[in-house]
């Protein structure tokens, strides 16, 4: 495969990850998908782990003699970001456990369109206007896939939902004020979705099956995130021992510390 293959595959993978993920691809700076929120159906995030594996497939395949050192670490980056694409979807499976992770997507879709001022307000108004009526349907798909969730999961998503119903009821109404033309359309979806946060929260605290298993992932998990995903030279065990070590000597320069003084 020639090198310049490698520049069309990276391209090619960047194109599917904006599309399979809307709101990432707003946090990154491109626009083109705006109007959307991310597809949280079971099948569309398996299909993103099963695209994932094709995609690391096809950079294996490319000739290492053939790239320079830039293209090199270029494939090597986008390898770890693919792998961590899968971790998270087959390995994690916060998709399945954490129903925060819906109510915090919902939220972070408009909150991003008016943070960042990437465009005039009556332009982003209208993306956050799209996004607005598609959290109903993010949260719908978020009770179908959650079904059992560690109590601490459901505490915290509980907890932050709260922000979020205040964040759709009152704050974006106020951005909305600004542009006559779109303010009653947009603080009508706003306090929809304001309502559908509530009904979520009210679904966590019934429809859930709170289990007490806590939320540890395991060491080999653990290791692979360590090293893969954080690029540190520990495995699980190794940086526990670690942080003993630190402990303790932390300790004893503060007893060092109180005798001098």
């Amino acid at each position: 495969m020639r090198t310049e293959s490698l520049s069309a595959l990276l391209e090619e993978v960047f194109r599917r990850e904006e599309r399979a993920s809307p709101v990432t691809a707003t946090a990154l700076g491109v626009h083109a998908y705006d109007n959307l929120i991310d597809d949280m159906r079971r099948e569309a995030i398996l299909s993103r782990a099963a695209d994932a594996r094709t995609f690391l497939r096809r950079l294996e395949a490319i000739d290492a003699a053939a790239l320079s050192l830039a293209e090199h670490i270029d494939r090597r980056e986008v390898q770890r970001h693919l792998r961590a694409i899968i971790r998270s979807i087959e390995g994690l499976r916060h998709w399945e456990r954490s129903p925060g992770l819906y109510a915090g997507l919902a939220v972070r879709s408009v909150h991003l369109l008016l943070l960042r001022e990437f465009a005039p307000l009556e332009q982003r108004l209208h993306a956050a206007l799209n996004r607005l009526k598609e959290v109903p349907r993010v949260l719908a798909e978020g009770r179908i896939n959650v079904q059992r969730a560690p109590r601490v999961f459901v505490d915290t998503a509980l907890a932050s939902i709260r922000g979020g119903v205040g964040f759709f009821g009152s704050v974006v109404p106020q951005v909305a004020a600004q542009s006559p033309g779109l303010q009653a359309e947009v603080t009508a979806a706003a306090q929809a979705a304001a309502v559908a946060l509530e009904a979520y929260a009210d679904h966590l605290q019934t429809g859930v099956a709170v289990t007490e298993d806590g939320f540890a992932i395991g060491a080999p998990l653990f290791t692979e995130i360590l090293q893969d995903g954080h690029l540190l030279p520990y495995d699980a065990e190794s940086l526990y021992e670690e942080g003993r070590r630190l402990f303790g000597q932390t300790l004893a320069d503060l007893g060092a510390a109180a005798r001098r003084i």
